[in-house]
C-alpha cells in the first residue's frame, strides 16, 4: 500500500502506541484491508499505556472507607487492553520470521494429559 495512502497517527494516542503504529507501516508490508486491524490494535495499546498512567499515579491498590484493601478497577481494564493488544498482533501476523528458534515447550514434549 503506498505511504500516501496510509492514515497517519492520531493526535490522542500516547507515544508508544505513536511508535508502534509508524514502526509497523515503516517496516511490513500490509494489504489496505489491514489497516483497521492496526488501527484498533493501536487503540489497544494506548489504552494499555492511558491505564498504567492512571495506576501509576493513584496505585495498584486503594483503601475502602471499611477498611478494606482493593485492587484498582483499571487493572482489569488493563489487562483486558493488553489482550486485546496481543490479540491484534496475532492477527496481523507481525513475525519476524517463522524459522527463529524460540523458547517454550517443544511441540511433542511426550505430557499425556
Amino acid at each position: 500500500m503506498s505511504q500516501a495512502k496510509l492514515p497517519a497517527p492520531k493526535r490522542s494516542w500516547l507515544r508508544p502506541a505513536k511508535d508502534f503504529y509508524s514502526s509497523v507501516i515503516n517496516g511490513w508490508e500490509l494489504a489496505p484491508e489491514d489497516i483497521p486491524l492496526l488501527v484498533a490494535t493501536c487503540e489497544r495499546l494506548n489504552s494499555f499505556w492511558e491505564c498504567q498512567r492512571t495506576i501509576d499515579a493513584e496505585g495498584m491498590s486503594f483503601q475502602t472507607s471499611l477498611g478494606e484493601i482493593k485492587k484498582h478497577p483499571l487493572l482489569a481494564t488493563q489487562k483486558d487492553c493488553w489482550t486485546g493488544y496481543l490479540q491484534g498482533l496475532k492477527a496481523l501476523d507481525l513475525q519476524e520470521s517463522a524459522d527463529k528458534k524460540r523458547p517454550g515447550r517443544p511441540i511433542g514434549s511426550g505430557l499425556k494429559f
